[in-house]
């Protein structure tokens, strides 16, 4: 198996083809039991310790998310060694089901969006870099709840310490009072340096 991941590499050109991450399992053991489901279209190179796609198109069954990018992942087999770097041409998703997305990848039940944007939709682009430790990110955030800009990094710690996220925001018309369930509040458009650290 170690040869294979090293020395061995793909070429795939995928066409409407289905993934349950459970067969990713297989080769890293962090995935196991993971049943995200997707569809991929696009041509993906390399070893599996450094798989890379100019131009890679995945869809939900549901097909209320779709996410256009290019992206290379270098370090698998082993999770905690991997590196991620992205370009986000196009992401739309719901909030609910983005954070299906993302419970599925840290094996716990998350609402990190859902439980402030209820039903949002959402439009992403931009870069990212990092591993589950940690990363770069920048970009522009457009949703039914307001718009958003950002240049930021994350350091993701333990339970304990939390998350730390730092950099600059821009925020326009985003709605105060939907995202906090507030009536008497409203829109807000703001230029901010962010310096928060995110624990539970």
């Amino acid at each position: 198996l170690k040869g294979f991941v090293r020395n061995i590499n793909m070429d795939v050109d995928f066409t409407d083809t289905f993934l349950d991450f459970r067969t990713i399992g297989i080769y890293t053991p962090y995935m196991q039991n993971n049943t995200l489901q997707l569809y991929l279209n696009g041509r993906v190179h390399g070893p599996v310790t450094h798989l890379q796609s100019d131009r890679l198109r995945i869809e939900t069954p549901s097909k209320k998310t779709h996410i256009d990018l290019a992206i290379s992942i270098k370090g698998l087999p082993s999770i905690r060694k991997t590196v991620f770097d992205a370009q986000i041409f196009n992401l739309k998703s719901v909030s609910e089901e983005t954070d299906r997305i993302i419970s599925h990848f840290a094996r716990k039940n998350k609402t990190i969006l859902s439980k402030y944007l209820s039903n949002a939709k959402f439009l992403l682009k931009g870069n990212m870099l990092g591993s589950i430790y940690g990363f770069k990110a920048d970009g522009a955030f457009s949703s039914t709840v307001g718009d958003i800009v950002f240049d930021v990094s994350s350091d993701i710690k333990g339970k304990k310490e939390g998350s730390a996220i730092n950099g600059k925001v821009t925020t326009h018309d985003v709605d105060l009072g939907k995202i906090l369930k507030v009536s008497n509040l409203g829109k807000i458009s703001a230029d901010a340096k962010a310096d928060v650290t995110i624990k539970g």
